[in-house]
């Protein structure tokens, strides 16, 4: 009996210096990786390989942070973003290690240059180890015009993601943050259609798809069914990304030599409420397309509301909403926008069709010569 317990006991403590040794390693490789920028933006520490990799976030960082504070007050919950510019960078650090440190929320950010790094290794591994002719310059030498546009989606999806993380961490500090999560409204106690419509509005993107919206609007979900049903479903992707299939977007830029077509960005990943500008050979999921809808009308009624009752009446809606209250009942008094929701829908449909809607940053919409725009699938109207 005893050599069996020794032999337990000793390969017990091989196991466990086995183990610390693992996570020191990992400790090492986090801090050899990254260096921290704290508050980089207020309340925001910023993990990445320099200065200029984190730079070009604070400003946008600080401007939706400060929005965020107008409607839910200074005590928003602290968090960090780590910045892959590399897919070595992403290898050596985890969610879970960056919660450990103290932080509520954590989001790990692909640069253009890595997420172009993981396309390929993806692309290699599914056509064994062959790329299609031409794929691997386009990704490693984008011209200056298509550099330029992801930079500029990187960062509006990483504020997006961010003011969402922000919103889902501050009014529900008792839940564990993921995230995979951030596509998941009903961890807040706000109604679905504000949690989309306050992030949509700090970090800038409460335009992002007016033009959807313009194009559809007769085909939209009716504004009562907007402010008391839950954001649609749309199931994770094969890589653990909610979002449904994938769709084409295309750069701008000049094609490349040979005639080929611009090499393919994949669609926004969880929590990106940025738009997907598809070819129009490709198909885009109902599901989706019931998710773009309802995210395009809660945040222009959201932006309707300010715009017309002000932004003192933004603030008292979202406090009514988190003291439990329908917001319904908020936005049909007659202080607000009148007490008839049929003629505040008639009212708001209108004040859409006048906006001006631009393509959002770095992407445009394609049509075959003479052709209209890719039109989604309508969302079904809720009875």
């Amino acid at each position: 009996m005893l050599p069996n317990l020794r032999s337990v006991l000793i390969a017990g403590i091989v196991l466990a210096l086995a183990q610390a040794a693992a996570a020191a390693d990992s400790v090492d490789s986090f801090t050899r990786s990254f260096k921290k920028f704290a508050n980089a933006a207020p309340g925001i520490d910023i993990f990445a390989g320099s200065r200029a990799d984190a730079a070009h976030l604070e400003k946008p960082l600080a401007e939706m942070r400060a929005k965020l504070v107008t409607f839910l007050g200074e005590t928003i919950a602290r968090g960090a973003i780590v910045v892959c510019t590399s897919l070595e960078q992403k290898d050596s650090v985890t969610e879970r290690r960056v919660l450990r440190m103290g932080y509520r929320w954590v989001l790990i950010q692909l640069t253009p240059d890595a997420t172009n790094q993981q396309m390929l290794a993806q692309i290699k591994s599914q056509m064994g180890g062959q790329l299609p002719p031409g794929m691997l310059e386009r990704l490693q030498s984008p011209s200056p015009e298509m550099k330029a546009a992801a930079d500029a989606r990187l960062v509006s999806s990483t504020v997006q993601r961010a003011a969402s993380a922000m919103i889902f961490t501050t009014l529900a500090p008792e839940k564990e943050f993921r995230a995979s999560r951030l596509e998941d409204p009903g961890r807040s106690p706000l109604a679905d259609w504000l949690d989309i419509a306050l992030a949509a509005h700090a970090s800038g993107t409460a335009r992002a798809n007016l033009r959807l919206l313009q194009e559809r609007l007769d085909e939209g979900f009716p504004l009562e069914d907007v402010l008391t049903m839950s954001r649609p479903f749309v199931p994770p992707s094969a890589g653990g990304a909610s979002g449904g299939a994938p769709f084409v977007i295309r750069m701008p830029g000049p094609a490349p030599a040979g005639g080929g077509a611009p090499a393919p960005t994949p669609a926004p990943g969880p929590g990106s409420q940025a738009p997907a500008t598809m070819n129009r050979s490709v198909s885009m999921p109902k599901d989706v397309a019931d998710r773009m809808m309802f995210d395009a009308q809660s945040a222009a009624f959201f932006s309707y509301v300010l715009e017309k009752a002000g932004v003192e009446k933004g603030k008292a809606l979202v406090q009514w909403n988190r003291e439990g209250k329908p917001v319904r009942e908020f936005v049909a008094r007659a202080e607000v926008l009148g007490s008839d929701l049929d003629t505040i829908e008639k009212e708001w449909q209108s004040w859409i069709k006048a906006q001006k809607a631009e393509p959002p940053p770095g992407m445009r919409i394609l049509a075959p010569p003479g052709g209209a725009a890719p039109r989604p699938p309508s969302p079904e109207k809720q009875p």
